[in-house]
Parts: C-alpha cells; structure tokens; sequence
C-alpha cells in the first residue's frame, strides 16, 4: 500500500509540473499599450508620463517629440492600461498627476479651459 501511494505522488506531481510548465510556455507576454493623445488645446504638449506606480510619474517623457495644438501622437505606455498620468504644456500649463484607465478606451483627449 505503501508503495502504490509513493508511485502515485511522483505521478501526480510529474503531471503537474510539465502541465504547469507547458501554460507557461503557452502564455503570451502581455502586449505594450499604445494609446492616442489628441491635442485640443492651444499649446503644445511638451511632456507625457504615464505610470502605473503613481510615486514614479513625471521622471521620464513618453513622447518622442511635442505634440503640436491640434494634433495627435501615438504613444507606448508599457504594460499597464490603468495609470497615473502627468502632462505639461508648452505655455507652462500642467495636468497634476491624475489617475486614468485605458484599459477600454486607448484615447485621451487634452483641452484648454
């Protein structure tokens, strides 16, 4: 009895280790987020930060050059969809770090008040 119970554990455990290990072959890495920033404003968008760490916002800009009043810039946030963000504005305007979620909608629409 003994000795069916040692057979069957090593069985059981090999089994699920190399069922563990091919859904981790399996899995895909998760993709980049690319989301759209749409510039309404009259300034240009000099800085975007976008982190899933709020306390790590703002210490690096996303874009690859400024977005001029009136256009739009495609941008690679990494991995996360739900994010804090940061935006500065050419004419010294500022969004102060705010939480966002392009989890369902990848645009993010920036106005002059």
């Amino acid at each position: 009895m003994g000795r069916k119970f040692l057979v069957t554990a090593i069985l059981v455990g090999g089994s699920l280790a190399s069922a563990g290990f091919a859904s981790a072959q399996g899995r895909k890495p998760a993709a980049d987020v690319i989301v759209t920033l749409v510039n309404a404003s009259d300034s240009a968008v000099v800085f975007f930060d976008a982190r899933k760490d709020a306390a790590a916002v703002g210490g690096q800009n996303l874009l690859k050059g400024a977005v001029a009043p009136k256009a739009s810039a495609r941008v690679n946030i990494g991995k996360d969809c739900a994010v804090t963000l940061a935006v500065d504005f050419e004419n010294g305007g500022s969004i102060e770090p705010m939480a966002h979620n392009f989890c369902r909608d990848r645009t993010l629409r920036l106005t002059s008040e």
